[in-house]
């Protein structure tokens, strides 16, 4: 597998002479440089996880695996709901549930990047709570 996603970054890198490396058009050397990238870090995690056998540090992303699709939806609706549920603000104009948590919670902290970063590190771990919820009762979900 390293073998096969070195070849294809290499290949990827070849490509950028002529197309370049572009994520928003989704270039073919983008695509096939970002594939040579996956399976290097999965060749990588499965050499640590099934060959080495250091499982420990896996637990989190087993509890989120278990009801990805659960957790999936639930950012999605989440998200949304709290940008539709709405009420008056201290000055009187509407302000979404997520507006007022982000403004009372995340702007204070100062630099926008950070506090954007820090909402959404927040969120995910918000999420992970659920997720970890539904482990421990042994609830998952399935399409």
């Amino acid at each position: 597998m390293f073998i096969f996603g070195n070849s294809l970054v290499f290949m990827g890198l070849l490509m950028d002479n002529w197309l370049p490396i572009n994520k928003n058009l989704w270039t073919s050397s983008y695509s096939v440089f970002m594939a040579g990238m996956a399976l290097n870090i999965f060749a990588f995690c499965y050499w640590l996880i099934d060959v080495k056998g250091y499982k420990r540090w896996t637990k989190p992303f087993e509890i989120y695996g278990l009801n990805a699709i659960t957790m999936f939806f639930l950012a999605g609706f989440i998200g949304r709901l709290t940008g539709l549920i709405k009420f008056a603000g201290v000055d009187g104009n509407p302000i979404s549930l997520k507006g007022w948590y982000y403004q009372l919670l995340f702007v204070p902290i100062g630099d926008p990047m950070i506090a954007s970063f820090l909402h959404s590190v927040a969120f995910m771990l918000g999420l992970y709570v659920i997720a970890y919820v539904m482990y421990k009762y042994n609830i998952i979900l399935k399409v």
